[in-house]
């Protein structure tokens, strides 16, 4: 007989009998789509495994490793769902042919660049994408940043760079700085329609918003960021990453010397 010939539930049975029987604390076992653990007399952990596998889930010609990976996700996270339970993990195996090209595991393709200018962040990843567009845009929304203090146009460069984020947040405002002399949009656009001003960057209650219905554009973010601090009853000069970047030619933060239309 072929597993073919079997089926899914007849290899699942045979498995089954030749396991040990659960204890108490196995509520559902084996043949269901979920398995439910007791943690607790009160708590129960669900914990579910489904795959995709290639020309039978999927075709790697017509599907982005984005959408595979969303895909894998959402049949996990939909069986959790269906128990009633809250996703709070994942765990991810992958197998993958010798011959797959890395950029089908790794499509956001990020480059080594160099800054020679640069204080601290001398070399680092860059998202290539963001260094060979036509045009690149950045469009932060205004918020407070437990490390940073402020998450304004400069600071927002962080979300197109690579690597290890704890290296970064070693002398921070330097690197902050440091990757704006890579990272060059042609307009940045910062929206403070509704700004952040505690608990951020993820902030969490609306009462730690203030509506302003403000947005300011234009190319120095330097000069963007300047204004940007005064809606949080600051000034450039208490924001080190800004004061960084004007040393390195990035801009204008002397209010006094720049027109806003």
């Amino acid at each position: 007989m072929r597993i073919g010939e079997l089926g899914e539930f007849g290899i699942i049975d045979r498995i089954a009998r030749c396991l040990p029987g659960g204890d108490d604390s196995v509520i559902v076992g084996i043949g269901d789509d979920v398995a439910v653990l007791r943690t607790a007399a009160d708590h129960y952990l669900l914990a579910t495994c489904d795959i995709q596998v290639e020309n039978v889930h999927f075709v790697q010609s017509a599907t982005t490793p984005y959408q595979l990976g969303c895909k894998a996700i959402a049949i996990n996270l939909s069986d959790i769902a269906a128990m009633g339970g809250q996703p709070s993990w994942a765990l991810v195996s992958l197998a993958l042919p010798p011959d797959t090209l890395v950029e089908f595991v790794d499509e956001r393709r990020f480059v080594k660049v160099k800054a020679e200018k640069a204080k601290s962040l001398k070399e680092w990843l860059y998202y290539k994408d963001c260094l060979e567009a036509d045009r690149f845009i950045n469009i932060p929304v205004a918020k407070t940043h437990s490390e940073a203090r402020l998450t304004l146009c400069l600071k927002n460069m962080m979300g197109a760079i690579g690597g290890w984020r704890g290296r970064c947040h070693v002398g921070l405002h330097q690197n902050i700085a440091d990757m704006n002399l890579v990272l060059r949009p042609d307009l940045h656009v910062l929206d403070c329609t509704r700004i952040l001003l505690k608990n951020g960057p993820s902030g969490g209650n609306v009462a730690d918003t203030a509506v302003k219905n403000l947005i300011f554009a234009g190319t120095d973010p330097v000069a963007l960021d300047a204004q940007g601090t005064t809606l949080f009853g600051l000034k450039a000069s208490d924001i080190s990453y800004i004061i960084r970047a004007q040393a390195l030619g990035l801009g204008e933060m002397d209010l006094g010397k720049v027109k806003f239309i």
